[in-house]
Order: structure tokens, then C-alpha cells, then sequence
């Protein structure tokens, strides 16, 4: 059951928010290009040794001066010089009244806050773990008429790469600096993005005329300003990565080219702090190893990396086969190769779904690969084929045994499949894959036809659990691509639906992929969409749910090359806007919301690929540090493998525990705990079907017990209640709208759910209920 109750009044607690010209922070964040650099919570500080006073994040610095700043990113030993990036307040005002910045006649810190007082302006910088944000506080609207503008003067030893109204991108040899969005509040709450605009080294915040006009004082303006890092830097294109938890450390793989038959898979440690570990030689010498795929074993403490071995790159017909290894999260040693298939046909785009179980039992060390199979009809690219897949058993000494190879896809050229990651929890993994709705052998001329999105769900035994799955049919002219071909409308057309990427934590999964209409010639205006498959373990049911939602607002921009991950609390999607050489990441909640604004990551260089890999899917549950990273190669003279390590702020999630009876195995989703989003929602999966659920829902928290490993966390005289009857799956969901008011954030708030358990053996017998685990939700 699904209820939406407008209680964004017990969220807004009476509280007014200033008016502010705000610009994203100078931040090593989302914003940017990120050199080894982090997103970590909690990892930032004001230093003051007496002589100089700094600002302190994961991956940068940045000197507090007398009349300025001065940013600086730690870029990693390769780096030949110390960058900075400096900026001074020049002036304010609006367009017919601009003014002299007052000189700071005072500096003060706050905690991770230090303001320059400058008359009627506060200049305010605080230090985040993502970057230093920046924030203009006007406390009189100015006078004047026009935009309210903040002039700076910036100074950069770096190369100006990227000039966008949102985004500066500085580059020096292995990274560099990003100054995000600029955003305005006034003290109603009421929020506007305003726009960058650099002349010569003369930077212009601004907001826009209209919004100011009817703005209420005080008025505030906020950038960002971040970092970026080079993984390697060569030849190297089509990277992946993964997350290994007990080492706390990412491996990005990609492959790099010798020739264009000579091809070698590598690889290179990220720290989870940011820095650059050690390179690892995967596979080389062996002609045409390329597309590699890497995934997790938790138990292991390994990687299983997967690739294709002459294949089909650069043009040059080869007749692929599958390989895979592990290697060491620990020291980076390489197992034993494991030959997978070497069939007459050909064989390609290859992936492996991790495994995030640290249980030591007969699936514990299992993972997932999968491929395409096809019988090659001439030189063409679009082929016979079928999904294969197979279960690999990662054993204690890193070498790979295998079970056998079966046909996942129901019909043939089924390609480009997807695995997600699966858990001790829930012993399966969700694979999905494109395929034409018909058959092309039977088709002399290999007309283009319509391309589908297919899922299925496998066990260990690669026996079906949930039996194919059509996502999303390609016989359909959604109406943003019919938006493009308004003179089609009336006959029956189609789109291609192609190259799906999967994530999910086993209840719960997304899956994004690319889609563009056919016209006569393949198409050119694809754009990103996302669907969601729900699966319920009280009654073993599967259901698609949103099957085509656009991810990306600018119709007129063509977006594709999609990646997802999960990042506990939400969704990531990562893709490539191609016309602006952007890398993108979106953060969306279950229903395919988007939890705020989509978030320009990379700019410049011409991005080729894109991936996407969790904390959460390297076996993670620290929902309070709920971080990704986003792997990319650039195609230019020198290819090469960036990184960005993005930090998810759909709103931070703890667990409190408390869970007892059937509810332990009860999830709760808090999505999207986010300032100004009204898709907000607090959800109970897995929960007894048909059952009275009364969601607790309060500001403070307790510690009440009723039984054996019973304890509500949420304070029951101090909450509010909302009775619930769960559906048929068992979910139950209140949907909480949270106001447009910057002091919400940091706000925190509990939840818990008490199910009806009257008919079992309830573990609390004096409310006949059973308790899931309460979680403490901050607002982001």
C-alpha cells in the first residue's frame, strides 16, 4: 500500500531561510574531473597553525588569506607541479548598480565554516569533504535593477579545458579543478540556478533579473570547486571497475593498445581515499585482449576480471573467445587464466556479476559471467546471437573452476548483456540484454528491425527463477522520441532499445539503457532511459515496473552509453552527452524520480565510454558513506582512463538496528532525503503480506525494548504514526514531500516499522508485532 500525506510540515519546523546567491562549492566533488581526490564523509577540517589557516578535504586544500583563497588539489606524485586555483571578490551588486567589494573587516570560523564580513556581504566558505563550498550572502536586497552579479578575479596555473554557464573545468597533467553551478535562495526558501560567465581571468556569478526582483532578503549565492584524476594515460580506452571492501580499495581495468592487433588488459588500484595504488598486467602478449569487465568476490577478497581475446577492435574481423582471472584486492597477484568458452563462433561483449556474501559455503564464492554468441554472417557488426552464461567458483588459492555453459536468451541475436551483483541474502543475480524481436537469419538483407530489453533472473544453478522478462519493447515511438518525427505520427514505427546495464540489492533493481528511433538509417537522437524490475522473497513474484523513463531533460541532446549502480538509499546513472563531450551522473530514487539536478561530472576530450561501480556492490552497508566511482576513457591523440569519485547526497542513512521476528529480513528504503524534493518516500519491502504495518516516524530517538532483540529506536511520544495494510508483496510506502528550505539540511529524523504478527510467533508478544531495524535519515 502507497500513501502520500502531506506532512512537510513536521520536516519544515518554522524555519526561515536566508536569500542567497549561491554557487556550487570549489570542490574536488561530482562537479568535476576529480583527481585523486575523495568524497568522504566526515573528511574535512579547519587547520589554523597561527600563521596560516586552512581549509581541508579529502582530496584538496585550500589557503584562507587575508582577501582571498587559494585552491589546491592533491593531483598524486605524477604530477610535475603544485596547481592552484586563486579567487578574489572584485565587486557586487546588480547590472546598473555594481560596487567595489567592501575590504574583510573581519574573519571568523565557525567549525567548518570561515566567513569575511564585508558590510552587507558575507563571504562564506565551508569546508566538505567533496569540495570548499562558496556562498554569497547579500543580507539587504541590493539596489538597482538587473541580474544580481559577484564579480571575482580568478588566477589558475593550469589549462582551461571546459567553459560552460555551469561548469569550469581546469586541467593541469593528472587532474585538476572544477567551480560548479551557481545557485540563489532568497529567505522564503525559493531556489533558482543562476550561471557562470568567465571574461579573461573575470569570473561572473549570476542571478537572473526575475528571481531577484521578487526575492526576499537576505539573498544567497553558492559554486563549488573540486578536482580530477588520470588513471592511465597512454592508449588505453573501454574501462570498468569494482570495489573491494575488506581493502577498502577500487580496481579500474581498461585495455591498451600496441598496435591495432596488439591489444593488453591492465589495471590500476584507486585507494579509497582517492590516490593512485599500484598498476596491475593482467593479460599481455596475447594478441587482440580486449572490453574488459571486472567485478567483486567479497568472500575471496578478489576480482574476477573477464575479457575478450581476439576481438573484433578497430574494425579488424576476429573470431573472439572469453577469458577471465582474478587478482588480489590485497597485493594485486594475478590468478591462473581460466579459459571460459573458445567456440567456433564468435564470442564478445562479456560481463561478470560480483558476489557481496562473506559466507564460506557453496555460494560464497561464486560469481557470474556472461557473453554473446553468434554464428558470424559475413563482416556485419549485427549477427545471429544468443546470451551465454556461466557460474565461475572463485577458489581460496585465486584460481577460477567453472560450471557449464548454458544458453540464458530465448532467441537469437541477443547481445550486450548486463549482470548485477547478487548476496548471500538473495542468491541470484538479474541479467538483462538487447535482442531483436525477430529472427534476422530469416531476413536475406538484415533490415534494421526493433531492438528489446529482456531481464531474467538466475540462480546459482543458472536455473531461471523469475522466466524472461520483457523490459521494454522496441515496437514503440515513445512520445520524447516522437517529438523528433512529428510527420511519423499515425504509422507504426520503432526504436532500438540497446546496451542495458543492471544494478540492484536483490529486492529492488534499475536498469538503464539507451534508445533511439528508426528512421530509415540509424538514428541519431538517442536518449537515456531507466526501468525498474521489483522482486518480492515472500512470495518468490517478479514485476517490471517504470519501463521508459527518460533520465536526461534536454531533448535536443544526444545522451547515451548508459551505466547504474546502487548506492544503498538510491540509484546512479552515468552516461555520455555526446554533443557537449559530457560525462553525467543522475541520482534517482526507485520510481525513476531524479533527486535533483543531473550533475556534469567530466567535460572536453571526447568521453568514449563510461562506468559506473558502488561501495555498495563491493559489499558496503555504510549507507553514511555511500560513494561510487565513475571510470571514463577520453579519445583523443593519446587515449586515456579518467576517474571521478562521486559522493551520493540523496540523503544519509544509518541503521539503527532494533529488527526482531520476520522483520530482520525486512528492508527499509529512505530515497531521496533531499532538500526540495517532493518525491521523497519512506518504504517497507519484504515485510508479512496482508498485515497492519504503523510506520513510527519521529524527531528523537530512544531505546525501548520489548523482548528479546526487540527495540524501538524512534521515540513513540514524540512521533507521528501511520497504519498501513502491506500489499500482496509485502511493501508499504509513505510518500513525505520536503520543502524547498535550505536549513533543513543536516536535518535528521527516525523511522521504524511495527508489522502485525498477531497469527505467528511474534517476538514482541505484548504488541503481537514483529520490528525492523530503525534507521536514522539525515537530509542532504
Amino acid at each position: 500500500m502507497r500513501l502520500s500525506i502531506p506532512v512537510s510540515c513536521a520536516l519544515a519546523v518554522a524555519i526561515a531561510a536566508p536569500v542567497s546567491l549561491a554557487q556550487s562549492p570549489i570542490q574536488t566533488s561530482p562537479s568535476a574531473n576529480l583527481p585523486a581526490g575523495g568524497l568522504l564523509r566526515g573528511a574535512a577540517a579547519i587547520a589554523d597553525d597561527g600563521d596560516h589557516l586552512w581549509a581541508i578535504g579529502q582530496d584538496w586544500r585550500a589557503e584562507m588569506l587575508a582577501d582571498r583563497i587559494e585552491f589546491t588539489p592533491y593531483l598524486g606524485e605524477l604530477e610535475p607541479a603544485t596547481r592552484h586555483l586563486g579567487y578574489r571578490l572584485t565587486a557586487v551588486g546588480r547590472d546598473d548598480a555594481m560596487r567595489p567589494a567592501v575590504a574583510p573587516t573581519r574573519r571568523a570560523v565557525d567549525g567548518l565554516e570561515v566567513t569575511f564580513e564585508r558590510g552587507d556581504v558575507r563571504e562564506v566558505y565551508e569546508a566538505k569533504p567533496e569540495g570548499l563550498k562558496q556562498s554569497f550572502v547579500f543580507a539587504t536586497k541590493p539596489a538597482g535593477s538587473g541580474d544580481l552579479v559577484v564579480h571575482g578575479q580568478l588566477s589558475a596555473d593550469m589549462d582551461l579545458v571546459s567553459a560552460t554557464t555551469t561548469e569550469l573545468v581546469f586541467h593541469g597533467v593528472c587532474g585538476g579543478v572544477s567551480v560548479g553551478r551557481v545557485v540563489g535562495f532568497d529567505a522564503r526558501g525559493q531556489r533558482c540556478d543562476g550561471v557562470l560567465q568567465l571574461e579573461g581571468s573575470t569570473l561572473e556569478l549570476r542571478l537572473p533579473a526575475a528571481f531577484v526582483d521578487r526575492a526576499v532578503a537576505p539573498i544567497t549565492v553558492d559554486p563549488l570547486i573540486g578536482s580530477v584524476f588520470t588513471v592511465e594515460s597512454g592508449s588505453e580506452t573501454n574501462p570498468d571497475a569494482a570495489y573491494d571492501l575488506s581493502n577498502d580499495r577500487w580496481l579500474v581495468v581498461c585495455h591498451r593498445a600496441t598496435s591495432v592487433v596488439d591489444l593488453d588488459v591492465t589495471g590500476r588500484f584507486v585507494e579509497s581515499d582517492g590516490t593512485l595504488g599500484s598498476s596491475v598486467g593482467i593479460r599481455t602478449g596475447n594478441g587482440g585482449s580486449a572490453f574488459a569487465r571486472v567485478c567483486n568476490n567479497n568472500l575471496r577478497d578478489r576480482f574476477v576480471v573477464a575479457w575478450e581475446e581476439d576481438a573484433n577492435y578497430n574494425g579488424v574481423d576476429f573470431n573472439g573467445d572469453i577469458y577471465a582471472c582474478t587478482v588480489s584486492a590485497l597485493d594485486g597477484t594475478v590468478g591462473t587464466v581460466k579459459t571460459i568458452s573458445t567456440d567456433v563462433e564468435d564470442e564478445y561483449d562479456v560481463d561478470v556479476g560480483g558476489n557481496t556474501s562473506d559466507v564460506d559455503d557453496s555460494f560464497g564464492p561464486k560469481v557470474m559471467l556472461a557473453f554473446s554468441r553468434s554464428a558470424a554472417l559475413g563482416t556485419t557488426v549485427y549477427q545471429a546471437g544468443r546470451v551465454m552464461h556461466t557460474v565461475l567458483t572463485v577458489n581460496s588459492d585465486g584460481s577460477l573452476s567453472k560450471s557449464s555453459t548454458v544458453t540464458a536468451s530465448l532467441d537469437v541475436d541477443a547481445r550486450r548483456v548486463g549482470i548485477s551483483t547478487a548476496s548471500h541474502e538473495h542468491q541470484h543475480w538479474l541479467l538483462t540484454w538487447d535482442m531483436w524481436a525477430y529472427d534476422p537469419v530469416t531476413n536475406s538483407a538484415l533490415t534494421f528491425g526493433p531492438r528489446d530489453i529482456w531481464a531474467d533472473a538466475r540462480d546459482v544453478n543458472l536455473s531461471s527463477l523469475s522466466g524472461a522478462m520483457e523490459v521494454q519493447a522496441g515496437d514503440f515511438m515513445p512520445q520524447t522520441l516522437l517529438w523528433y518525427y512529428p510527420w511519423l505520427t499515425g504509422a507504426v514505427y520503432w526504436a532500438e532499445c540497446y546496451e542495458p546495464e543492471v544494478a540492484g540489492d536483490g529486492d529492488r533493481y534499475m536498469i538503464a539503457y539507451s534508445a533511439r528511433p528508426y528512421t530509415g538509417a540509424i538514428g541519431t537522437d538517442d536518449d537515456v532511459y531507466v526501468a525498474t524490475i521489483e522482486h518480492s522473497k515472500r512470495n518468490s513474484s517478479w514485476q517490471v515496473l517504470d519501463s521508459l523513463r527518460a533520465v536526461h531533460d534536454a531533448l535536443s541532446v544526444r545522451t547515451r552509453r548508459a551505466a547504474v549502480a546502487m548506492t544503498g538509499e538510491s540509484f546512479l546513472v552515468s552516461y555520455l552527452g555526446e554533443t557537449t563531450t559530457e560525462v553525467h551522473v543522475a541520482e534517482l530514487d526507485f520510481s525513476c524520480e531524479r533527486c535533483g539536478t543531473v550533475t556534469d561530472v567530466a567535460a572536453g576530450s571526447a568521453p568514449t565510454y563510461v562506468f559506473l561501480a558502488s561501495k555498495t556492490d563491493g559489499g558496503s552497508t555504510d549507507t553514511t558513506n555511500e560513494q561510487a566511482l565513475v571510470a571514463f576513457s577520453r579519445d583523443g591523440t593519446t587515449k586515456y582512463v579518467d576517474a571521478v569519485r562521486y559522493y551520493s547526497k540523496a540523503g544519509v542513512t544509518e541503521n539503527l538496528g532494533g529488527a526482531c521476528g520476520t522483520g530482520t529480513t525486512t528492508t527499509v528504503a529512505t530515497e531521496c532525503a533531499m532538500v526540495g524534493f517532493a518525491g521523497h518516500s519512506i518504504r517497507v519491502n519484504n515485510a508479512r503480506a496482508n498485515e497492519t504495518a504503523v510506520l513510527v516516524f519521529g524527531f528523537e530517538e530512544a531505546s525501548l525494548s520489548c523482548a528479546s532483540g526487540c527495540t524501538l529506536h524512534v521515540n513513540p511520544f514524540a512521533s507521528l504514526l501511520f497504519p498501513f495494510t502491506t500489499s500482496v508483496t509485502g511493501t508499504a510506502q509513505l510518500d513525505v514531500a520536503i520543502p524547498q528550505i535550505p536549513e533543513l539540511q543536516d536535518l535528521s529524523y527516525y523511522v521504524q516499522w511495527v508489522v502485525s504478527n498477531v497469527n505467528g510467533s511474534s517476538n514482541c508478544a505484548e504488541l503481537g508485532a514483529d520490528f525492523t531495524d530503525a534507521k536514522r535519515v539525515t537530509i542532504q
